[in-house]
């Protein structure tokens, strides 16, 4: 959630305006515009999360301690107004339980099966925009390995 949380783009949830609007700041929408959450502004916010702009693995963990036993708004698929990856409200993403589900499992099988690295050893990538995407580079060289060349060379030299 955490990865999530600094990498999900700058906005979320399109709407198109389907007739003219008049928040009560005064901000006119009219009708045909495309509007956005800032999620990006949201999740990087330090009154939202502390030390927002670092990488904290277990910052989602430590938020459930905190809580009551039972439900939890901290969980990958619990939707909330401070964290809207997956949306909010009745136009939430009805996928969420399985895509997470899905990252889970090649999380675990990438863990059990493979070194994964980076070539320099270096820290990870800085940010890569796309328009409003967000990724790490993917220029920065990797290592992946199962095993099994290394396992085949060592018998090789004997």
């Amino acid at each position: 959630k955490e990865s999530q949380r600094l990498g999900a783009g700058a906005v979320n949830m399109w709407r198109k305006v389907l007739e003219d609007f008049t928040f009560s700041d005064g901000t006119f929408v009219p009708k045909g515009n495309l509007i956005a959450v800032a999620n990006f502004a949201m999740h990087h916010d330090e009154e939202n999360y502390s030390d927002a702009l670092s990488f904290d693995g277990f910052r989602f963990s430590k938020m459930r301690e905190k809580e009551l036993e039972g439900y939890s708004k901290h969980q990958m698929v619990t939707l909330s107004d401070e964290y809207i990856v997956f949306g909010y409200g009745k136009h939430a993403c009805p996928g969420r339980f399985f895509a997470v589900n899905e990252l889970k499992a090649l999380f675990v099988h990438t863990l059990l099966n493979y070194d994964v690295a980076f070539m320099d050893d270096g820290p990870r990538p800085a940010h890569c925009w796309f328009n409003l995407s967000v990724a790490p580079d993917p220029w920065v060289s990797r290592y992946f390995s199962s095993g099994f060349l290394e396992t085949i060379e060592k018998k090789r030299k004997g």
